[in-house]
């Protein structure tokens, strides 16, 4: 099994404009079907949440940080959303691990779409 940081490092992440747009209009078109039943019309699953630069920076520039990943949660009223947290050079959450006494840099309140979307690009319709 690759080392989980060597792997992280050596990926770009970057995918074509296309490949982005299929992703994000499979999702879009399936959203209301994963939401069917007793969560329909809720909105409960969100089409894109945007962070501010100064708040990607500030988990990115920690000590020992060496990437960023987002978990899925979920608030009182069921709506889903990112949460961001660094990770260290072993692949771990940063501030998360059980016994670490550090004050995390994690990040949610991101700008939620539907609610405050942006306007159509060539990736998002």
């Amino acid at each position: 099994m690759p080392n989980i940081i060597d792997d992280l490092l050596h990926r770009t992440h970057e995918i074509t404009k296309e490949q982005a747009r299929d992703l994000i209009v499979c999702y879009q078109e399936n959203r209301i079907n994963i939401e069917n039943g007793r969560f329909a019309g809720q909105d409960i699953l969100p089409n894109a949440e945007t962070f501010n630069a100064q708040a990607i920076n500030e988990v990115l520039q920690q000590d020992g940080c060496m990437g960023i990943r987002f978990y899925y949660g979920m608030d009182n009223t069921n709506k889903v959303m990112l949460v961001a947290t660094g990770v260290d050079r072993d692949g771990n959450d940063l501030d998360l691990a059980i016994g670490q006494d550090l004050t995390p840099r994690l990040m949610q309140s991101a700008q939620r779409c539907p609610f405050t979307c942006p306007e159509p690009s060539q990736i998002n319709q």
